[in-house]
């Protein structure tokens, strides 16, 4: 038997084992835990790994067999699916940061250009110019009642 035949069997036995569960362990998130099913759709066996890499099978082949093959490959592929997902996290926020970056550079700008025209449009502008003391209180009257929302 050709070594390329060897791998092509290899290859079908391991798409024959599919994967119940995976579980990872908080205390320690490089051991890992799967829980196959074996070609014949009702045999279920535990493959353990550590750090990606199968150490046990409760199978009774010869080790390493089909069920660790395929375990090792379902973790390398979920390995690079979190690798992924934390490089896509990563770019959001840099964007975001980016979108802060510059709201914060526009807010910094904009008060001191909007104030500096609002003093430049009521500069030398009296409000009470040309008012007597009368109109001057009915007007600061008008103005506070129109603050406290009861206007005249």
């Amino acid at each position: 038997m050709t070594t390329a035949t060897k791998r092509a069997k290899s290859r079908a036995a391991v798409e024959s084992v599919t994967t119940i569960a995976r579980v990872q362990f908080h205390a320690d998130p490089r051991k890992v835990v799967y829980l196959n099913r074996s070609s014949d759709g009702e045999t279920q066996y535990y493959t353990y790994l550590f750090d990606g890499r199968a150490t046990s099978c409760d199978c009774p082949s010869r080790k390493p067999c089909k069920h660790m093959a395929h375990s090792e490959q379902a973790e390398a592929s979920q390995d690079a699916q979190e690798r992924i997902e934390a490089s896509l996290v990563l770019h959001q926020a840099e964007m975001h940061q980016a979108s802060i970056e510059k709201q914060e550079r526009q807010m910094n700008v904009s008060p001191v250009i909007e104030s500096k025209q609002v003093d430049d449009s009521t500069a030398g502008d009296d409000p009470w110019e040309g008012l007597d003391d009368e109109q001057q209180w009915q007007a600061w009257r008008n103005y506070e009642l129109g603050m406290s929302g009861l206007a005249v």
